[in-house]
């Protein structure tokens, strides 16, 4: 085979060099996917280079009545009396934003104990940080509250689905957020065998970060940025937590707050007068890509 060769062209050149026609065929099609690979590179590093990185509950997922379920009955395995107050979900609701990590919950169920007649969303910065220094049997119960979980997941899967759902319209967003942005993963505090059943469940399939991993956000964004090569300035994280998106934002990776989830007033509040976004549910897909 012969092709001609000019210093501008571009062409492979070969000089008589006799070749198999399945061979030929090979070179065709790899030159094809070559240029291919090239264009798209081209289309994402221009239009689609950013990882959307969403959190799962309070952003994708209303859990908060599986986690109050999951937090009773685990009370009940640990033989411990559970707050017996007649508004006790509600509030716990309420307090769901202090809540990051499995733990917590005890921390947020023994506040609220101690504090009958206060209203969650009125505990100071302050109060937040001295309850979280709390010891007390906080492993014994993140172990329990999780195999509870578990078991109920495995064992009544339809019954556990029940106590949940996502947040209305959330998932036909995300469909529009994998259009814009090279890629949507999850980075969640949750186990990531709980998220990938759920998401399964509406025909969804993405990839997860979960506590398996770390539950520490920064490091999962670091986790992100050296699993898919891509800068953390590359990443756009989503959280309905202003402190996670704080944290993420302290390693360079964007951040903006889920305006529907578990996000007290006053987190809100700062977000705008921290100048960090705050999307709406409706239209966050737009949101994202107009801001970033």
């Amino acid at each position: 085979m012969r092709r001609s060769v000019s210093a501008n062209s571009g062409v492979i050149g070969f000089n008589e060099v006799q070749i198999p026609p399945y061979t030929e065929e090979f070179f065709r099609e790899s030159v094809y996917l070559i240029r291919t690979l090239n264009y798209y590179g081209k289309l994402e590093g221009e239009r689609k280079a950013q990882i959307v990185a969403l959190d799962f509950d309070g952003t994708i997922w209303d859990s908060v009545h599986e986690c109050f379920v999951i937090s009773s009955k685990a009370y009940q395995k640990l033989g411990w009396s559970f707050p017996d107050l007649p508004d006790i979900e509600e509030k716990f609701r309420r307090g769901r934003f202090f809540v990051r990590i499995g733990d917590e919950f005890y921390l947020l169920l023994n506040w609220i104990s101690r504090h009958p007649n206060r209203d969650p969303e009125t505990m100071s910065e302050e109060e937040q940080e001295e309850l979280r220094k709390e010891a007390g049997p906080r492993a014994l119960f993140e172990k329990t509250f999780y195999e509870t979980r578990e078991m109920m997941r495995e064992t009544q899967f339809k019954e556990w689905c029940s106590l949940q759902n996502p947040y209305p319209g959330i998932l036909d967003q995300i469909k529009e957020v994998q259009k814009k942005f090279f890629k949507v993963v999850i980075a969640t505090t949750k186990d990531a065998v709980s998220v990938k059943k759920l998401l399964g469940l509406y025909g969804l399939f993405l990839d997860v970060i979960g506590k398996e991993n770390t539950v520490d956000k920064a490091r999962q964004m670091n986790f992100i940025s050296a699993a898919y090569k891509i800068p953390l300035n590359q990443i756009i994280f989503v959280d309905d937590l202003l402190d996670q998106v704080k944290l993420v934002k302290t390693i360079g990776a964007k951040g903006a707050l889920a305006g529907w989830g578990y996000g007290s007033s006053a987190q809100k509040k700062e977000a705008e007068r921290l100048k960090i976004p705050v999307l709406n549910l409706q239209s966050f897909a737009k949101d994202l890509e107009e801001l970033f």
